[in-house]
């Protein structure tokens, strides 16, 4: 099971090469010509070569349904737990190319569509740039979090950011494959912004991958440390990440949160945690 993790995390890596390699996504982007001559729905979808830099399934062709898909089960799950409503501010860490985002955009059934303001953060300004042009402005906007990651850092920056919204303004915070590629003092600091700028007794949703829930990752794919983080290849830290539930329940109650809470599902290989900031 560790060596099929393994593999998936290497094709993963290697089709974000591949994306952002110019030859590559010029290739990759040719694969949609006839995917969107045949199917209207697929014509508003990002380019193959930004697709898969966010992970669709392992298919580097033929990958829109996987897109569509993706945030499907988050927005069904939110909902049913009253953690979002259409008119809450939001804010998602991760934005990517906007997999989860068409979701709240294009929802409209008897006059009933999202009227809240939504704040996506990604560190690739490519895709920054890309969701920018396709999402209106009056509901949607993104912004480049060049901070978010040592890899984007020098030795002199600090690897602080701050979310671009005011205090206690936000209905809903959530970040889906983030936590997989930060370290600590990252991902510390998304917690204690994210308690910043939630509103009293709403919640932050995200989720991670935990050594001591998962019984063979600590062993076969996270063998080495940094700090309190698991780690698969030392030489890429960020490349995949997790940790021990314990510590990232008694972080988050650092930064202020009360109630955390970790759900599981087997198809899922990360676990959702949600974080209640107090009334």
């Amino acid at each position: 099971m560790g060596l099929v993790k393994i593999l998936k995390n290497r094709l993963n890596l290697f089709m974000g090469i591949a994306g952002g390699n110019p030859l590559m996504a010029a290739v990759l982007n040719t694969t949609d010509i006839g995917p969107k001559l045949r199917f209207p729905e697929f014509r508003e979808l990002p380019p193959n070569a930004l697709r898969v830099r966010v992970g669709v399934g392992g298919r580097l062709f033929n990958n829109q349904p996987q897109f569509l898909l993706k945030g499907r089960d988050l927005w069904l799950y939110l909902l049913a737990n009253g953690l979002v409503r259409f008119t809450d501010n939001i804010v998602e860490i991760g934005s990517g190319i906007g997999r989860r985002t068409y979701w709240m955009r294009d929802f409209e059934f008897h006059g009933i569509r999202y009227s809240g303001k939504y704040t996506g953060i990604d560190i690739d300004p490519e895709m920054v740039d890309w969701c920018n042009s396709h999402y209106d402005r009056e509901r949607f906007e993104f912004h480049c979090a060049s901070h978010a990651s040592s890899a984007y850092l020098s030795k002199q920056e600090t690897a602080r950011y701050r979310l671009p919204v005011d205090d206690a303004s936000q209905g809903l915070v959530f970040g889906t494959s983030v936590l997989t590629h930060l370290l600590e003092e990252q991902m510390i600091n998304y917690f204690e912004e994210a308690f910043r700028v939630l509103v009293p007794g709403r919640a932050l949703v995200m989720t991670c991958k935990c050594v001591d829930l998962t019984s063979d990752d600590r062993g076969n794919t996270y063998k080495h440390r940094s700090g309190n983080a698991y780690i698969e290849n030392p030489g890429v830290p960020e490349a995949a990440v997790a940790y021990e539930s314990k510590f990232v329940e008694q972080t988050l109650r650092n930064a202020g949160f009360g109630s955390v809470d970790f759900h599981h599902n087997d198809s899922n290989i990360q676990h959702t945690f949600v974080a209640l900031k107090p009334s």
